[in-house]
Formats: structure tokens, sequence, C-alpha cells
């Protein structure tokens, strides 16, 4: 037992110096103008990104609405082709 309570205050002595010392690393700045900025993207990419990911909702959508039967699958159908611009 006394060996047990030695280790348990080594521990709680071991976490508090740790602890200390992670309170004190800062975290470096990065200046505006680095490399790690993002660039922007062109409007035909982003515009071809949405359509790609307005025909992959679309798809998910139809897949959806094969589980329903009958005026159910009909209305579903409509609505997805309305909501994702499909005629």
């Amino acid at each position: 037992m006394k060996n047990l309570s030695i280790s348990a205050v080594a521990l709680a002595i071991g976490l508090a110096f740790s602890a200390g010392s992670m309170a004190q690393v800062q975290p470096k700045e990065v200046p505006a103008d680095s490399k790690t900025m993002t660039k922007e993207v062109p409007a035909d990419v982003r515009k071809d990104a949405a359509t790609e990911k307005r025909d992959a909702d679309y798809k998910v959508a139809k897949e959806k609405c094969d589980a329903f039967a009958g005026d159910a699958k009909a209305s579903c159908m409509t609505d997805a082709k309305t909501r994702y611009g499909k005629s």
C-alpha cells in the first residue's frame, strides 16, 4: 500500500511539471503572405465542382426514391428533379 502511495505522489508531481511546461509553449505566428495561404479558385472550377456535387446529390435522392412505390415514388422523383434542376 505504501508503494502505491509513493507511485501516486510521483505521478502527480510529474503531471504537474508536464502541464506547466505545456502551458509555456507558444504557437508560432505565420506571416500572412506565407505559401500556406490558399489561392483563389477560378470560377469555372467552382462551377464544375458545384455541378458535380448537384449531380451526385440528385443520384442519392433518386436512389432514396426507389424505396417508394406508386404515387409516393412519383412525387419523390418530381421533388428530386425540381430540387436538383433536372428536367
